[in-house]
């Protein structure tokens, strides 16, 4: 990760900054929020989507290419203000984000292991919605949810290595976890 990168995702979370983070190499969604933790390998978000916040993101500090300062301007500040969007992030309830395991340890303690994942690997890209299972050193294991609410019958194994994004207590998931069965 270039220091400049670190130093810009350190001052923000010191300042309560809304901060976009992008990762030009990868084909994935970018994100905006406040930062909550900054670990050895995972920064985590708590999103904004149109001015209200929504869950949590994990993105790997190493994709991170580029960062952008939201509330720069009086403008923005006020509607943060107004909204009490920096008054209210409050961050997850996790051990730590240094690594994936640290972090699924929390998902499954705090949000139920309700998560969604999703993984760039050299056989293409894939979105997986569900609960964990189990986790080792080089795998998270879940029982994956289709998009019918359906449970699938197969455990579904992800190596750590190719996740690039994690999200978990927004509505979302909340929704999913809600109605399937």
């Amino acid at each position: 990760m270039v220091t400049d990168i670190l130093q810009a995702i350190q001052e923000a979370k010191k300042n309560n900054n809304l901060i976009s983070l992008y990762r030009d190499d990868l084909q994935v969604t970018d994100y905006t929020g406040f930062i909550t933790n900054i670990g050895k390998d995972l920064i985590i978000l708590q999103r904004e989507n149109d001015f209200s916040l929504d869950g949590y993101v994990a993105i790997k500090l190493d994709d991170i290419t580029y960062t952008e300062i939201i509330d720069d301007n009086k403008f923005i500040r006020k509607i943060i203000s107004g909204e009490k969007l920096s008054q209210n992030v409050t961050p997850p309830k996790l051990t730590n984000a240094d690594s994936f395991q640290s972090l699924f340890s929390g998902i499954l303690a705090t949000f139920g292991g309700w998560l969604t994942v999703e993984v760039v690997s050299p056989d293409g890209q894939g979105f997986f919605l569900g609960t964990i299972t189990r986790m080792d050193s080089n795998y998270m294991y879940m029982k994956q949810v289709d998009a019918m609410g359906v449970w699938n019958k197969e455990e579904t194994t992800i190596p750590l290595q190719d996740i690039v994004t994690v999200t978990f207590g927004g509505r979302y998931v909340e929704i999913y976890r809600k109605y399937v069965k």
